[in-house]
């Protein structure tokens, strides 16, 4: 696992609520000082910060992941929104996508979509992301109508956790044209998520099986996952997907009877 922070540069919460109640509450005990402990806690699908900066409030939703709305009142300056990130491996953009590189992996947000609105119309706003150093803002142009809310949306396509109860690492991935998402690589026993009706659905032997999985767009769904191999070891080096939606396997085998 890796972890880091997401700073807000001079801002600050004046206070915080929460929206769309789950049915659970959660328990805190943390440290030995009873007065900072928290008990029948509840649990939110949203929660909105308050003023971080002065006209801008900032909601977390864990609907589709986790994502968050920046929502700029009007009049507000959306040029105070500055977040610097602290403890990750990188961060880098790509194609207007910020990736943020951990040792578990990347971790993508999405290029922000903004839109001002008009009572119940909702007017796209062109935006993009300025990274300098570890300090991320957001471009937005100069004529923006101040008079019109404005919320800036980044997204995060999806993370998840795939492995098995043995060791296994990550090779390679890949998508098809309705963004499915493709990733390989080597396991090395029982254990790795298969689901029913696949090629191959248990560990072969040998040291190294290849395990293949494929998810929905939104990250939310196995669509399949199987291992591939034989009695020797297998890796897979690459994965191409065609138009017809045809996932095609390169890599090496040491089996006779793979």
């Amino acid at each position: 696992m890796h972890a880091w922070r997401v700073h807000f540069v001079h801002g600050k919460a004046k206070s915080g609520s929460g929206s769309k109640p789950l049915s659970h509450l959660q328990n805190f005990f943390l440290g030995n000082d009873p007065s900072q402990w928290g008990t029948d806690c509840g649990v939110f699908e949203e929660i909105l910060l308050k003023d971080i900066w002065p006209g801008i409030d900032l909601e977390f939703s864990g609907r589709n992941g986790l994502k968050y709305d920046l929502i700029v009142a009007p009049g507000a300056d959306p040029a105070q929104v500055k977040f610097r990130y602290e403890g990750q491996d990188g961060l880098r953009m790509v194609n207007g996508d910020l990736h943020v590189i951990t040792t578990a992996g990347t971790v993508i947000e999405k290029a922000p979509v903004n839109f001002s609105v008009n009572g119940e119309e909702r007017l796209e706003v062109e935006s993009r992301y300025h990274l300098d150093g570890s300090e991320l803002s957001f471009h937005l142009p100069e004529n923006l109508d101040e008079s019109l809310p404005l919320v800036i949306d980044p997204e995060l396509a999806f993370g998840s956790f795939t492995g098995s109860t043995g060791d296994n690492f990550g090779f390679t991935a890949t998508y098809d044209d309705e963004g499915h998402l493709y990733g390989g690589g080597i396991v090395f026993n029982v254990g790795y998520p298969t689901t029913v009706g696949v090629l191959d659905p248990s560990f072969n032997g040998g040291t190294t099986d290849v395990g293949i999985s494929k998810w929905s767009p939104d990250g939310t769904d196995l669509i399949w996952s199987t291992y591939i191999g034989g009695t020797g070891n297998e890796a897979p080096h690459s994965l191409v997907v065609n138009s017809d939606h045809e996932l095609f396997i390169l890599g090496s085998t040491g089996s006779f009877d793979f």
